[in-house]
């Protein structure tokens, strides 16, 4: 529900890629899942997004490989 809650506020930039989902471990508050978008042709794509979703309000932080 997460990723429809992200997509439906920013369909025009979210609309070609697609929604990952990994669990993580955080120490002293339990099992998180983290939503990824991937789908990006390279980084500087990636990088783009990011910061058009920061100009709308979204949260966005790269991960980086």
């Amino acid at each position: 529900s997460q990723w429809s809650k992200v997509l439906g506020a920013n369909q025009s930039i979210l609309a070609p890629y697609k929604p990952k989902f990994v669990s993580a471990e955080i120490p002293g508050k339990g099992t998180w899942t983290r939503l990824r978008v991937g789908g990006f042709a390279d980084k500087a794509e990636a990088k783009a997004v990011c910061d058009q979703l920061i100009a709308a309000g979204q949260a966005c932080i790269l991960a980086g490989k």
